[in-house]
């Protein structure tokens, strides 16, 4: 009876990369939330996208495994829509909650947010796999952040006190 192979791998977050360093092991083939990836018969892996990875393996006696499941939340980031002053989410996600300024915004549970106030943005997103993820924060600080707009017409002047502001897009 030969010993069954070890089936442990390494996993460094930082650069995304899950390995075996085994030198009994001789046959590989990972996976992807049960998925094999095609070609991915190496000792390591490049994890390019979330889910849940393991991996099949054979050592040197042709005994096989599989290894435990290691799960991966990759970050992700929010986009600026000039046009329509909407922050958008990558979809795909089974659930989100939108924060403003560090507090949960009622009912802002779809992919993208209208923005309304100058201030500090973020989203936690859930996936059907198990993450639980936050963006990167966005802060909205006005309207150099508009991109196209070159000129500003102010009114009336003189005012009496309520001053209008209207962009000149190019």
């Amino acid at each position: 009876v030969f010993p069954a192979p070890n089936t442990e791998f390494m996993v460094d977050e930082e650069i995304n990369l899950i390995w075996y360093e085994d030198p009994e092991l001789t046959a590989f083939q990972w996976f992807l939330t049960g998925d094999s990836i095609i070609g991915s018969i190496d000792t390591s892996l490049i994890m390019n996208w979330g889910g849940v990875y393991t991996c099949h393996v054979t050592n040197i006696y042709g005994c096989e495994g599989l290894s435990p499941e290691y799960v991966h939340c990759p970050e992700f980031g929010v986009q600026l829509d000039s046009e329509t002053m909407t922050l958008e989410a990558p979809g795909g996600y089974l659930s989100y909650q939108w924060f403003y300024n560090g507090l949960a915004i009622d009912d802002a549970i779809a992919d993208f947010i209208v923005i309304s106030d100058l201030g500090n943005y973020s989203v936690q997103v859930t996936t059907d796999y198990g993450c639980t993820t936050m963006s990167d924060v966005y802060i909205f600080t006005g309207m150099d952040e508009i991109k196209g707009l070159h000129s500003f017409d102010v009114f009336p002047n003189p005012s009496n006190g309520t001053l209008y502001l209207e962009a000149q897009s190019t």
